[in-house]
């Protein structure tokens, strides 16, 4: 069996290497032409996205959000994703003129690619969900829960393989060629259909490493404004000390109480609590560090209220050159382009490459190891200390939408670090708040 399973690991190691993202399992079988009025890329995604998003919203079952995961999706769609030209692909388990009608009623079908696939996505939450809950088991036993923290990485969902990913550390077939490394793989893929193995190198968990010693007027000093607090910039949450995150975007509580969102992590992590200060860039108070802060399935986020009415509330996110929408969000599909404003890193741009991402957290202390499991895996470099920053899509010239805020991080063996974030949508319904 384990001359077998290094065969597969090794096969599928090889052909990630030279297939192109598109093809695996899949079958084109329609493409709808576009006119001409639309041609720049930006433009031809932003069509795309805008037409993901009413199909999402047309099936949602979280109240005015555009959900991916909490959805009525029929029975044949296995999914939805950007290709490389920034059409729409839609895919489906079978394919015929009643589904072409039924894609037609919801959305303007011109741009759209079909493709049929052997699995709806329904059935690939279910096979997710079996193989994080053997995740959660080995962790719990002393004697596989070594060897599974030296080579997991996390789980995912691959839209355009209509396959489930399972992130794993090394980087090469005889890093992972071991006795316990083959029977921790083993154990989680037996028996289970359309498993990709995609290798990575570390994890990190970004809340870990933006520890400052103190909270001295030294420590806290920034170039941001006591009075304008921009999305993307520092704000500190007090703890023990004051630990430095970043703004994602304001928004109001169901009191009508203006604040700000940040990461929730570090109250997991004992970093900071309920009830307790945060502070401006310039060290002044800001506001009250708000119930619940939430690190858990979908979400990792809380909201920090305003107590200083003199700080004025920004959606302009300057390195974009964009304002942020109030009276919409997005959810990105796969293959989308993301563009984050953190305190750490600035402002930075990457690509949407799973949007069902679970990280393994070794150094969680949690026993099942995955404390979030619907994050968005992208190409976007971050670094500690970009925690809570503002990750947005780009909707026109002038105009951008909050579809999240940063969580971590995985860093592949080039060292270019690939950001991952938690959906806007669930933070907004958990935290019953409203981007303002």
């Amino acid at each position: 069996m384990k001359k077998r399973l290094l065969a597969l690991i090794s096969t599928t190691l090889f052909l990630l290497s030279f297939l192109p993202s598109s093809v695996f399992a899949v079958e084109a079988i329609s493409s709808i032409p576009v006119d001409d009025f639309a041609t720049s890329s930006e433009s031809l995604e932003s069509i795309s996205l805008e037409k993901y998003n009413t199909l999402l919203m047309a099936w949602s079952t979280i109240p005015g959000i555009p959900s991916d995961r909490y959805a009525d999706f029929p029975s044949f769609y296995g999914g939805a994703y950007i290709d490389e030209n920034k059409q729409l692909v839609i895919q489906v388990t079978e394919y015929n003129d009643n589904i072409l009608e039924y894609f037609a009623d919801l959305i303007d079908l011109e741009g759209v690619r079909f493709q049929t696939v052997e699995n709806s996505l329904t059935e690939l939450f279910e096979i997710k969900h079996e193989l994080n809950e053997r995740i959660s088991a080995n962790a719990s036993n002393p004697l596989s829960l070594s060897a599974q923290d030296s080579l997991i990485d996390g789980t995912g969902i691959s839209i355009s393989n209509n396959s489930v990913n399972l992130y794993v550390k090394p980087d090469s077939v005889s890093a992972i060629a071991t006795d316990a490394s083959v029977d921790i793989i083993e154990s989680l893929i037996t028996g289970l259909a359309n498993i990709q193995i995609v290798s990575f190198e570390s994890h990190f968990d970004d809340s870990s490493i933006v520890k400052i010693n103190n909270s001295n007027s030294d420590n806290i000093a920034q170039t941001s404004a006591q009075n304008l607090m921009e999305p993307g910039q520092t704000i500190y949450m007090q703890g023990s000390s004051y630990y430095p995150y970043g703004i994602g975007f304001w928004a109001t509580d169901a009191y009508g109480n203006l604040g700000i969102v940040t990461c929730g992590h570090g109250y997991k992590d004992g970093y900071f609590s309920p009830y307790k200060n945060a502070l401006t860039g310039s060290g002044s108070l800001f506001g009250t560090i708000m119930p619940p802060c939430l690190f858990e399935d979908d979400v990792d986020a809380c909201f920090v209220r305003r107590d200083v009415a003199s700080i004025s509330p920004q959606r302009y996110v300057s390195g974009w050159d964009f304002s942020l929408s109030s009276d919409s969000t997005a959810t990105l599909a796969q293959g989308s382009t993301v563009y984050m404003s953190a305190p750490a890193s600035g402002c930075r741009s990457g690509t949407v490459t799973d949007t069902h991402f679970s990280p393994y957290d070794a150094s969680s202390g949690q026993s099942n190891r995955i404390p979030l499991e619907d994050a968005v895996l992208t190409t976007c470099y971050a670094a500690g200390g970009d925690s809570g920053g503002l990750v947005a899509s780009h909707g026109s010239t002038s105009r951008g939408y909050v579809v999240g805020i940063v969580s971590g991080g995985i860093v592949p063996r080039n060292g270019n670090n690939q950001m991952y974030y938690a959906k806007v949508g669930p933070i907004l319904y958990n935290l019953d708040l409203n981007v303002w």
